[in-house]
């Protein structure tokens, strides 16, 4: 998958960039970041982050697969995730909390939104959002009442360099992505 990369100082959410291309000829592999979302979205609610410490990304993906088939995609980031990760430090033991989060150390770590465009059965467009907890530290948590929530800085004890990250997550991600739809 070839990349196309828009880096955003602040947006309301990366997902809804992405959504703006939904109706549009504009190929798979957009990738929208942001340092700052006024309106992130997940689990928890809506929070803002702090412009400087998380990894907020969104792809626009065209699978045209059945809707049945969408959590086969959160899997492929999920583990593009985990493992791009582990390439950097494999002492960090990360899983899969099914379908939407990463853990570390049994603490969120990294939130996975996937918001589709349907036509009839197929999904034929997605939005495909993560957010990143990368060089959080721990007073973040506390000031958006995340208590489960913990980051690569806080469990690796030093910083890290989001543009390589994000470069090796889309690297697996592409691989696992592809094989996917191959197997669908």
């Amino acid at each position: 998958m070839k990349y196309r990369l828009i880096h955003k100082s602040s947006t309301f959410s990366t997902n809804d960039d992405i959504k703006d291309y939904f109706d549009t000829d504009e190929p798979e592999g957009l990738v929208v970041i942001a340092e700052h979302q006024t309106n992130g979205r997940g689990v928890s609610g809506d929070w803002e982050d702090d412009g400087k410490s998380l990894l907020l990304f969104s792809l626009l993906l065209r699978p045209y697969c059945l809707i049945t088939d969408y959590l086969k995609i959160n899997y492929c980031i999920a583990q593009a995730v985990i493992q791009a990760i582990n390439i950097f430090d494999e002492s960090l033991s990360l899983k899969v909390k099914w379908p939407n989060d990463v853990f570390l150390n049994r603490k969120k770590i990294c939130g996975i939104l996937q918001e589709g465009d349907l036509r009839g059965k197929t999904l034929s467009s997605v939005a495909l959002g993560v957010g990143l907890n990368v060089n959080v530290k721990s007073d973040f948590f506390a000031k958006n009442d995340l208590e489960n929530g913990t980051s690569l800085y806080i469990e690796s004890h030093r910083r890290w360099d989001k543009t390589i990250l994000l470069n090796e997550i889309l690297n697996q991600f592409a691989l696992l992505y592809e094989k996917t739809l191959k197997s669908l």
